[in-house]
């Protein structure tokens, strides 16, 4: 019997007898191979709460659990909350399960490059996200840099009534001593919103607070008084 070099798919060698079995193998793979590249294309990642890259810690934290869900099943893999050391250029990835019938915990691994394990395929594993430098890619498009921390897959809460949603973005140049900013957007319309300051984003408390009624968004330490003028820029998710 010969494996095709990628997929491992068998199928029978030249002059060989007993194709049919051969044969049967080869459809086999081939058939479970399509399955799991149509179920990770209708893939879905839930949770996480806040994640936290520090490229001088190599770290990845995040607060919730991670939750994966395909659209053939309903029930969900779990990612427990907690952390992980991610170095330059490597992937952060985990291993998706096939049929599940209940749910089911799992966890993240990481590697320069994903090389399936003894009985798996490279369409067992989901990517999640990569480090090039001090920057971590999400799946999603999103991105952290050094420091940063974000909610990046429960950004966008759901909005009853609204019929499509909108990033707008809004500058503010300090020029000291301020503490807080008016948005001219606020509630209904202003759903979130993502708090940059000095090129860094901010974290929600920590760095600052939204009323959403309102749309003032305080923050600390105050504006500095200085010849180069701080500039804070607002992500506003608004409903439109």
């Amino acid at each position: 019997m010969a494996y095709t070099p990628r997929m491992g798919w068998p199928f029978p060698d030249q002059f060989e007898e007993g194709w049919y079995n051969k044969i049967t193998a080869f459809a086999y793979g081939a058939d479970a191979s399509a399955y799991a590249d149509a179920e990770n294309a209708n893939t879905l990642v839930m949770g996480g709460g806040t994640f936290t890259f520090s490229a001088s810690g190599d770290l990845v934290t995040w607060t919730a659990a991670v939750e994966v869900n395909t659209s053939a099943s309903q029930f969900l893999l779990s990612i427990p909350t907690g952390s992980i050391t991610l170095l330059d250029n490597q992937w952060l990835y985990f291993l998706m399960p096939r049929n599940l019938r209940q749910n089911a915990t799992g966890s993240f691994l990481v590697a320069t490059s994903v090389t399936p394990s003894t009985g798996l395929n490279i369409y067992d594993y989901i990517a999640f996200a990569r480090r090039r430098g001090n920057t971590l890619y999400f799946r999603n498009g999103l991105t952290l840099g050094d420091g940063e921390s974000g909610k990046i897959f429960e950004f966008s809460p759901a909005i009853a009534g609204a019929t499509s949603h909108a990033h707008l973005l809004q500058y503010f140049d300090l020029t000291g001593g301020e503490t807080f900013v008016t948005l001219s957007h606020t509630s209904p319309q202003l759903i979130d919103i993502r708090f940059h300051r000095g090129g860094v984003m901010g974290v929600p408390t920590d760095d600052y607070t939204i009323v959403l009624a309102t749309g003032v968004v305080t923050f600390s330490p105050p504006g500095v008084v200085g010849t180069l003028n701080e500039r804070i820029v607002i992500d506003k998710l608004v409903s439109v």
